[in-house]
């Protein structure tokens, strides 16, 4: 609501990620706090369906929890109702969808 009237801001979309796919190109795709809620084949299916969207130079940024116990457990934290994926996790489902990571942070 905030962000409607910006005139920086094209279009805030929200709709369920696994029923979503971009009907237009998109220069960024921000992703935050949204694939841990949905299991690794509808965060591929997503991925996937956004790729032909995203022209020459386009981005898409996840924000995310990261596992980062030395034991690398990955786990579902059942009052959330969301897993927590260790960052190689991610890592392979966005290869799996089609992408290169280009810059981590934490």
């Amino acid at each position: 609501e905030r962000l409607a009237g910006d005139r920086r801001v094209g279009s805030i979309l929200a709709t369920p990620v696994e029923a979503y796919t971009p009907k237009r190109p998109y220069d960024l795709i921000w992703l935050q706090w949204v694939l841990m809620y949905i299991p690794d084949s509808e965060v591929v299916s997503f991925l996937q369906r956004c790729r032909p969207r995203l022209p020459p130079g386009a981005a898409v940024v996840v924000k995310e929890n990261v596992e980062n116990r030395k034991s690398g457990e990955e786990g579902l934290d059942e009052e959330e109702l969301c897993v927590t994926r260790s960052a190689k996790h991610y890592e392979e489902l966005f290869e799996r969808g089609g992408y290169k990571v280009l810059r981590k942070r934490r």
